[in-house]
């Protein structure tokens, strides 16, 4: 029972974290998606047919993984950051696990300022996106 304790011991966010960054590292090893393809996962865009801040988040993150920057780029500029950034994440929580620690111990909590700016460059590259 060893093998599952660890996966217990994470919070229900980590988990969730955990299991869509494996989830999108094993849509990448599938193969290309179809960066031109109708088909979407975005509420936002089947009901008004515009693109949202997060529109081609998925393809970039997979096209990240596969060492394709050009299209991640092409898809959404924030999916290699955001895939460094996750894989940092669970390299460091799997070193934390091996250690005895909790899964997210040394990952400081993005303040109030962090998130606000976050989330402005977001606004500020999908403007530049649409235009």
């Amino acid at each position: 029972m060893r093998s599952t304790s660890w996966w217990r011991s994470l919070t229900p966010f980590e988990r969730l974290c955990l299991a869509a960054w494996a989830a999108v590292l094993g849509a990448a090893a599938l193969g290309p998606w179809d960066l031109a393809s109708e088909t979407t996962l975005c509420l936002w865009r089947a009901l008004t047919g515009l693109r949202c801040p997060g529109c081609g988040m998925g393809h970039a993150l997979a096209a990240t993984f596969r060492g394709d920057l050009e299209s991640a780029w092409a898809a959404n500029p924030f999916g290699p950051a955001l895939a460094l950034a996750c894989s940092a994440w669970a390299l460091n929580g799997a070193a934390n696990v091996m250690r005895g620690r909790p899964f997210s111990s040394g990952v400081p909590e993005p303040g109030a300022a962090v998130a606000g700016l976050a989330a402005a460059a977001l606004v500020a590259a999908h403007a530049l996106r649409v235009i």
